[in-house]
């Protein structure tokens, strides 16, 4: 989670990240969670008063586990770093953090020769 996000932040932006990535209006995620859409709309505009039942809900209809919606972090530049995330995520732990390391290695040396 993005270490300045309060809960209620991470949820409302998550919430809206993985709507709009499935290509899901609010409707289609209101239909698809039982809940009503302007529900949906102050969920991801940070709603005071949250109910969990609503964000499992919400979990659900998005096709998401738990795990899966709160161990994540935003992408925070360009498409393709996106992209490269997505498709590690997709690989299992072990080989993440093989190819994280050695993606920080190279990176390393790349901003070495630029730091000269």
């Amino acid at each position: 989670m993005e270490e300045n996000l309060s809960v209620r932040q991470y949820i409302s932006k998550r919430t809206k990240y993985l709507r709009s990535k499935k290509g899901l209006s609010q409707d289609k995620l209101s239909e698809l969670s039982g809940l009503d859409s302007k529900h949906i709309s102050r969920i991801e505009t940070n709603a005071p008063n949250l109910e969990l039942e609503s964000v499992e809900r919400i979990i659900d209809a998005l096709g998401e586990t738990d795990a899966t919606f709160f161990n994540w972090k935003f992408p925070t530049s360009s498409e393709e770093i996106r992209e490269l995330n997505d498709s590690l995520e997709k690989l299992p732990d072990e080989d993440q953090a093989e190819i994280a390391n050695a993606l920080t290695l190279l990176v390393k040396k790349i901003n070495k020769r630029f730091d000269s």
